[in-house]
């Protein structure tokens, strides 16, 4: 752009990459500006399932060419969308549901543009799984941390999720089916029992919504139908740093690692290791803990 600062999107004579939201599941959440644009105002639309969005644009009579983008050929689609600009050709990037980019491909596309200063990003309104589960879910919507996908490894997923424990925002994750009943138990083990909720094929006809406890939710849903069907959204409330303030229960296990310490000779990682296993508690919130409690010298004096 002559202005490499500043994108005045319905000013430029330069084409433009519509972001386009799509429904989450209603039809009816696609948007009269979102059906004009796709008809009329691009080229080509860059899609994440060509045969997914041909679905959706028959029932709205567009008839646009429609190329795959996927996290496979992404980079590959990158050379091919610049082509199309350098033609003077706007195109439209939309995913299966909800917006792109958002836990789908697009990011490397978007950021290559904006850093070639080619064309116009211009987004469009439209249905979002998170934030209509968000706003439902009984939990505090002030401030919120949206995370997406966690990893499907144990290792790493406790990894994540005991990077994310002390937050104190609403934290919302998407998972696959299969993996829900185990998620939720990650986290239960990772944050403790916090009050949640699961939310399943939203603006659906089989949209459910649980609300509960983590172990109430986990009581609960392994007797649900057909509950290894459909797409989640996970909302958890966020750590309550008051509730968790000098709890008992953590002064406890900070004796007994001192005890550990002090009358068997146990390094710090040792003692660590040993309560965190005897209380089934992640290894990392206890050391967090426990060198919280005894200060930065006193960590480098006993490690």
């Amino acid at each position: 752009m002559a202005n490499n600062v500043k994108q005045y999107s319905f000013k430029s004579e330069l084409p433009t990459v519509y972001l386009v939201a799509t429904p989450i599941g209603n039809l009816g959440e696609m948007t009269p500006r979102a059906v004009d644009v796709l008809m009329h105002q691009v080229a080509k639309i860059y899609c994440e399932d060509t045969r997914n969005t041909l679905k959706l644009l028959n029932h709205f009579g567009i008839h646009k060419e429609l190329v795959s983008l996927n996290k496979d050929n992404e980079k590959e689609r990158y050379a091919k969308i610049v082509g199309d600009l350098t033609n003077n050709l706007s195109i439209a990037i939309v995913s299966d549901a909800g917006y792109p980019l958002i836990s789908d491909p697009g990011y490397y596309i978007i950021n290559s543009l904006i850093a070639a200063q080619n064309c116009n990003i211009v987004p469009l309104s439209g249905a979002n799984a998170a934030l209509n589960a968000l706003v439902a879910s009984g939990l505090n919507p002030t401030h919120f941390l949206f995370y997406g996908f966690l990893a499907a490894q144990g290792a790493k997923k406790k990894e994540q999720l005991a990077s994310l424990r002390e937050l104190p925002y609403t934290t919302i994750f998407y998972e696959s089916p299969h993996r829900l009943l185990a998620t939720l138990e990650s986290i239960h083990q990772q944050w403790g029992n916090r009050l949640c909720c699961v939310v399943k094929e939203l603006t659906k006809i089989h949209e459910q919504f649980y609300r509960g406890t983590i172990a109430e939710l986990l009581a609960f849903l392994p007797k649900e139908a057909n509950i290894e069907q459909g797409e989640y959204v996970i909302v958890v409330a966020g750590y309550d740093l008051e509730a968790n303030k000098d709890s008992p229960a953590d002064l406890q296990l900070i004796q007994e690692i001192d005890f550990l310490i002090k009358n068997n000779n146990y390094r710090i990682k040792q003692a660590i290791d040993i309560i965190a296993n005897k209380y089934d508690i992640s290894k990392n919130i206890l050391y967090n803990m426990y060198h919280k409690s005894i200060g930065d010298e006193d960590n480098e004096t006993k490690s």
